[in-house]
């Protein structure tokens, strides 16, 4: 989109700012009941979970007025669809005037970028169940649905995308990710039976 920069965040953009750009860009998934983590955290816990951990935040800005965001952080752990490390991609939010104009495909390009120059080959990130478009909108850009995780009053979908090609098939991916989500809701489902 013409007039979009993305750049790391500069000194000059206080987290406070980053911070109300996440709530506005969540604002519709607040008033349809889909709770999201990241917004509801003050200032000071958005660097800790950036910067202060060695990542990288950045921004998508129209001139002076931040209207994207998008961190990404190295994880060393194994998971079942590979082991070693991974970029986890969180924070990725577009204000709502700003969707669908490719603002969100130039962030994700950064993310990717940090990644390759990381000599990380996988991204991973994690959203609500309930939140279809960022679902709709990782599955065409070809993320993977791979886990299930089951957290306090909400669930989310963990989803994978392979910089040098995914190397199972989509059905093998598809039967994995079911087999968590059950797996994860049975194991819920036998704590509450056993505390009750």
């Amino acid at each position: 989109m013409e007039g979009i920069t993305v750049t790391v965040r500069p000194e000059t953009v206080s987290w406070e700012t980053v911070s109300q750009v996440l709530r506005e860009a969540h604002r519709e998934n607040v008033r349809q009941g889909i709770r999201m983590t990241y917004p509801n955290l003050p200032p000071q816990e958005l660097w800790a979970i950036t910067e202060g951990r060695g990542g990288t935040l950045y921004l998508a800005s129209d001139g002076d007025r931040v209207v994207g965001t998008a961190a990404v952080v190295r994880i060393d752990k194994a998971i079942w669809c590979g082991d070693g490390a991974y970029a986890y991609c969180f924070l990725d939010a577009v204000v709502p005037d700003y969707a669908g104009k490719g603002v969100f495909r130039q962030l994700a390009a950064a993310q990717e970028r940090w990644a390759r120059a990381a000599g990380i080959s996988r991204l991973l990130l994690d959203t609500n169940e309930r939140n279809r478009p960022m679902l709709r909108l990782c599955r065409k850009n070809g993320w993977r649905a791979v886990d299930y995780r089951i957290h306090h009053g909400y669930s989310s979908v963990m989803l994978v995308r392979w910089l040098d090609g995914c190397p199972y098939s989509p059905l093998y991916c598809r039967y994995k990710y079911l087999w968590m989500k059950w797996a994860r809701k049975r194991k819920q489902w036998k704590n509450s039976r056993t505390s009750s």
